[in-house]
């Protein structure tokens, strides 16, 4: 058929490649040439191809998962290089700031926040730029951004050198965090250390002052031979010469003394029973063991029932109580409303020098919105968000002149949760607050309206 090649392998186990040719004449003329040598070659040519190939299929799945990891990860993983320039920056940092990566390549970190006075002074920067000189790997960076998504960003750094295939430094690579969340909980963690510390030490000044005030005048009680009106009134028995209309007047103020020690003993221990019994309230619902009998309550009658019971504290500082409600009715635990009542206005009248407390009530789908108005000193727009917190307190030095123990509103949050609704307020300081308190209505019928001042 013509000319042909091919190849085959001796015993021996070399190779031969065969060229082959017709002639003219009807013959064949062939050469073979030992290509042992080329076959090995070949055969270690494809299994380095093989192996090469391998290694880019492994280098492309590494890419893959690189890339795929950066494109869903908030984390983010930057580059810099020997001038602590950004060469690279992975999405992660955009989707957690807001600020693209090409606005940072090219830059150094110092020129990118020279602007940013939030990351100038919440990083220990000359740390970190010692630490890189030195070329050594640094982790757990912590510094804030004021990023485009929030105004105060906390992020978190780790990087180590890396050299080029001469062992010369080349630059940084690391990995960048958003902990802000972190670092949020920590803060109000250490917040509310401090305000249990706070709250201790304002519940020891409440606890002793009154517990000094009763067993002061109970010695005084218990001695009293010591009592000048006391003393007067045996002295005069033991004369010879007795009026009768003396001896009352003595036994009097014998009588008055021992009134004034008893209210005062009768004023600590019911500003005692008060702190035990919210510490008590408030631990019975964080719990889960205060139990709740709904009832239809009318808003009305409970208000006016709060305003009596404090109004000769409200007369004694010179506070106008005034309410105005109409026939709302809410499903509540008649005890635990009043209770949310007494413990507002009671607030309110702690912190009211002068002018009026007014509480009102009104409905608003299917909801009693009841205010309570006072024109006190005020609450710090900063504080408007923890003022229920358990513990806080509106201003340390304020409350602690005023009495109390923070608890109060923290149980007014926490029963009219437990009853469905919500509670807010809205204040300006020095200019007065306004707690307002929000319960799904009860089915109401007919109306009419209470006005009282």
């Amino acid at each position: 058929d013509g000319g042909f090649e091919w190849e085959y392998q001796l015993s021996n186990g070399r190779w031969v490649k065969s060229y082959n040719q017709n002639t003219r004449e009807g013959g064949r003329v062939g050469i073979r040439f030992d290509v042992t040598t080329l076959k090995d070659q070949q055969a270690e040519l494809e299994a380095s191809n093989a192996e090469m190939k391998k290694a880019i299929e492994m280098r492309d799945a590494t890419e893959r998962r690189f890339a795929d990891i950066a494109n869903i990860s908030k984390d983010w993983f930057w580059e810099q290089d020997s001038d602590s320039r950004f060469t690279y920056l992975s999405e992660g940092f955009e989707r957690v700031t807001g600020i693209p990566a090409k606005e940072l390549i090219g830059k150094t970190r110092a020129e990118f926040f020279h602007n940013d006075e939030v990351a100038k002074a919440s990083g220990d920067w000359e740390w970190l730029a010692d630490r890189m000189a030195a070329r050594k790997p640094f982790e757990e960076f912590i510094y804030s951004l004021s990023t485009r998504i929030h105004d105060k960003s906390t992020l978190r750094l780790s990087g180590m050198p890396y050299h080029d295939s001469k062992g010369v430094f080349a630059g940084y690579r690391g990995v960048g965090s958003d902990v802000t969340v972190l670092a949020d909980a920590l803060e109000k963690a250490e917040a509310s250390d401090r305000a249990k510390s706070e709250f201790l030490s304002v519940m020891t000044h409440e606890l002793r002052t009154p517990l000094t005030v009763i067993l002061g005048f109970n010695a005084l009680l218990a001695r009293p031979d010591i009592l000048r009106p006391v003393s007067a009134l045996r002295d005069y028995l033991e004369n010879q010469t007795k009026d009768p209309e003396t001896a009352l007047s003595l036994y009097d103020k014998v009588a008055r003394e021992i009134a004034s020690y008893s209210q005062r003993i009768d004023s600590s221990g019911q500003h005692l029973l008060t702190i035990i019994n919210d510490i008590l309230d408030l631990s019975a619902i964080e719990t889960g063991d205060l139990k709740i009998s709904p009832e239809e309550v009318e808003v009305g009658m409970a208000v006016e029932t709060v305003i009596e019971e404090l109004g000769v504290l409200a007369q004694d500082k010179g506070i106008e109580l005034l309410h105005e409600t109409h026939s709302e009715k809410v499903l509540v635990d008649g005890v635990r409303f009043k209770q949310i009542l007494i413990n507002l206005v009671g607030n309110a009248l702690k912190f009211t020098k002068e002018g009026h407390i007014r509480v009102t009530s009104q409905e608003v789908d299917g909801e009693v919105v009841i205010s309570v108005e006072d024109t006190g000193c005020g609450i710090p727009e900063e504080l408007h968000e923890t003022v229920f917190d358990r513990f806080k307190q509106v201003g340390s030095a304020d409350t602690r002149s005023q009495g109390g123990v923070g608890l109060g509103l923290a149980i007014v949050k926490k029963l009219v949760e437990i009853h469905g609704g919500t509670v807010g307020v809205s204040s300006t300081l020095g200019q007065g607050a306004t707690f307002t308190v929000r319960l799904p209505a009860a089915e109401v019928e007919g109306a009419r309206q209470i006005t009282a001042a």
